[in-house]
């Protein structure tokens, strides 16, 4: 099989999964196998790991949705932007729950994480939201 073709994005985004996930889970994984067939739309919605051990971690939600981005070049079909607002909501209920048990100096380096977090995702999400809302008026 011939190798599969990736922009610097898409490099970077596998590189952070590998490194998080390893390639062990990830080479039978169906974001591998989207991978190979080409269906980049289908591989973006699969970028969904934010857990270990079945706890949900505020820094993978955080990168995860970082990763999802640089994979798409910014363009969200519908299903990843799903995906992206999934993972939000649940990179919010994990920094609330750390807010929650930290105190002093930790704490205040939490609230700032999540005021990043919360910027940062919600202007990835309205910006593609935006793209859906015009393409919608384009077709119609």
């Amino acid at each position: 099989m011939k190798p599969v073709q990736l922009n610097i994005g898409q490099k970077e985004a596998l590189l952070d999964l590998f490194f998080n996930v390893g390639a062990k889970k990830l080479s039978n994984s169906k974001l591998v196998t989207h991978i190979k067939n080409k269906n980049f739309d289908e591989a973006t919605s699969e970028i969904n790991f934010i857990s270990s051990n079945h706890k949900i971690f505020a820094g993978l939600c955080q990168r995860r949705i970082e990763d999802i981005d640089s994979f798409s070049a910014g363009r969200l079909n519908h299903k990843s932007l799903q995906l992206v607002k999934n993972i939000y909501n649940k990179g919010l209920v994990a920094f609330n729950q750390l807010i929650k048990k930290a105190s002093g100096d930790k704490k205040q380096i939490l609230i700032q994480k999540k005021t990043t977090f919360v910027n940062e995702s919600t202007q990835l999400i309205n910006r593609n939201e935006q793209k859906h809302k015009s393409s919608k008026k384009n077709k119609a």
